[in-house]
């Protein structure tokens, strides 16, 4: 059996947007001939942990935590998903504020490509002697946190070991990123070209997005992957499971998260707008995952609270059956360069389910598929659109039913995460192969 090193700095039961796609590695790359040796970090800040997750991670995997020096921890003050600084502002006190205002500098401006870079300190002499101790055949690095890249490069380069980067959003060019400091996104931007030409293959979670990735590299072209956000289908939810609305209302549900340049500005401005001309419309917004606190306040401050439901951060256990109770699945891109090209996490546990989807976002890869398999509903992501398409939802529902997808046999032909893991499986090997031939 063949051996890779995975490097991510969030690993279950931690919770992020890449749990899924770990899970179905860790489970279907063993049935394809790869023992997987993660190597993650032991103490990592800001991640919300969901206790469910520790019985998906199988027994007896080979994981090694990795201790952080964090020179930032006693600064205080929050991290966003992609490992930068959180931009509320603290009113705490003024030595509060000013350690806040430190470590936001110090993050979105010295540390470079993000915080994680500190793990560097510990994770390659951990990463170097994991190869010596278990020879795998392969470091795959997970971002973001991007750092894991570098990290992973370094411990290649001193190894001989073939490095695959696997990008789970974009980096320079992902749509939920704002950098503050142009240097500081210049020589990202370097870091980003050197690392993908010098790697020995390329995985991303859409074909836009491994596209633009490979643009990066000029005429040296790494292998690519697409490794699509995929669902398992051990985990469909129980055919029982009601509607919480009895058909009644319609129960509208996001199941994530809203942060960073990702805000929920415009959902909540479109059902503003939809009400004002709706008052009595039975639609209610049920939102499940993290926001970050700078949005919390937005419900009220339009005089929708009465309508949105905040639940918090659900376990993974329930979120597949929670999405199944509901009577529209809401996902989200901004309107942002880059968004054309991002497929949500969401959207094939929201296609597994069954349930019509109303995806808001820029024309691109998510639209199309949301198109292509006649999953819903498709709206830009302007107040306006997301009005206007609440009110064909409404007509839709007093009429007899919402669209939903009957083209399962497409759905599962490109999402099933059985056949993307064994694509990946091949697709390592290949990499594997080329590397002995240099």
């Amino acid at each position: 059996m063949r051996k890779l090193l995975f490097l991510s700095y969030t690993f279950p039961p931690q919770t992020s947007g890449a749990v899924p796609v770990i899970l179905n590695l860790l489970k279907y790359l063993p049935r394809n001939g790869w023992e997987m040796l993660p190597l993650v970090a032991k103490n990592p800040r800001c991640i919300s942990v969901d206790t469910s997750l520790a019985g998906e991670v199988p027994a007896g995997l080979k994981t090694t935590f990795v201790p952080m020096f964090d020179p930032l921890a006693r600064f205080g003050g929050g991290y966003r998903n992609d490992g930068r600084a959180l931009t509320t502002r603290s009113t705490s006190g003024h030595g509060s504020l000013l350690k806040k205002k430190l470590s936001r500098f110090l993050n979105n401006y010295v540390l470079v490509p993000d915080r994680v870079i500190t793990w560097s300190f510990t994770a390659v002499p951990a990463g170097v002697a994991l190869v010596r101790r278990e020879r795998p055949d392969v470091i795959v690095s997970h971002g973001p946190h991007h750092s894991t890249h570098v990290i992973a490069r370094v411990i290649s380069r001193l190894t001989g070991i073939p490095h695959v980067m696997y990008f789970g959003d974009l980096w320079t060019g992902d749509s939920y990123m704002n950098f503050e400091s142009r240097l500081n996104l210049r020589v990202e931007k370097g870091l980003e070209r050197f690392l993908l030409r010098s790697s020995s293959g390329i995985m991303a979670s859409t074909p836009g997005s491994l596209a633009a990735l490979q643009a990066l590299t000029g005429n040296r072209q790494p292998p690519g992957f697409v490794l699509y956000n995929a669902f398992d289908r051990d985990r469909l939810p129980r055919a029982s499971v009601p509607k919480v609305s009895g058909g009644r209302y319609i129960l509208a549900t996001f199941t994530g998260n809203f942060w960073a340049e990702h805000s929920p500005k415009a959902l909540f401005e479109g059902l503003s707008l939809f009400f004002k001309r709706f008052p009595d419309a039975p639609l209610k917004l049920r939102m499940a995952g993290t926001l970050e606190p700078q949005f919390l306040s937005m419900p009220e401050a339009l005089g929708i609270s009465a309508r949105v439901e905040m639940t918090g951060v659900v376990p993974f256990g329930r979120i597949v059956e929670f999405q199944a109770e509901s009577d529209l699945l809401v996902v989200s891109l901004p309107p942002r360069p880059g968004s054309e090209v991002k497929c949500s996490s969401k959207l094939a546990e929201y296609l597994a389910s069954g349930v019509p989807v109303l995806a808001i976002a820029p024309e691109g890869e998510l639209t199309g598929w949301v198109r292509e398999f006649g999953a819903g509903y498709v709206s830009a992501p302007d107040p306006d659109g997301i009005a206007s398409t609440l009110e064909v939802i409404l007509d839709a529902f007093r009429s007899g039913g919402l669209v939903s997808s009957t083209d399962t046999e497409g759905f599962w032909k490109l999402f099933d995460a059985e056949r993307v893991v064994s694509g990946l499986a091949e697709y390592l090997g290949h990499i594997v192969e080329g590397a002995a031939r240099l």
